[in-house]
């Protein structure tokens, strides 16, 4: 009980987010993936060598790619097809 109150006084001095998820999105999206996922898998290779982190990096960026891409593009289909 002591620490849901504690997480309820540390909730109370964190700002409110008024949007967290987007309404629109653009072509943008897709190179942000493309940045969080190369972000992502430098963190997890952290330890690794330095051409192993590189290439888990250019993995991670590529992969983030195309999971934006799609993302957009499935926006994009159902946003035509919604008309």
């Amino acid at each position: 009980m002591l620490a849901i109150g504690q997480l309820l006084i540390l909730a109370s001095f964190l700002p409110r987010v008024e949007n967290p998820w987007p309404e629109t999105i653009g072509i943008e999206l897709p190179f942000a993936m493309a940045g969080a996922g190369g972000a992502l898998a430098g963190f997890l290779y952290t330890g690794d060598s330095k051409a192993g982190r590189d290439g888990a990096i250019r993995r991670g960026g590529l992969w983030g790619f195309r999971l934006g891409m799609t993302f957009y593009v499935l926006s994009f289909v159902n946003q035509v097809a919604s008309f």
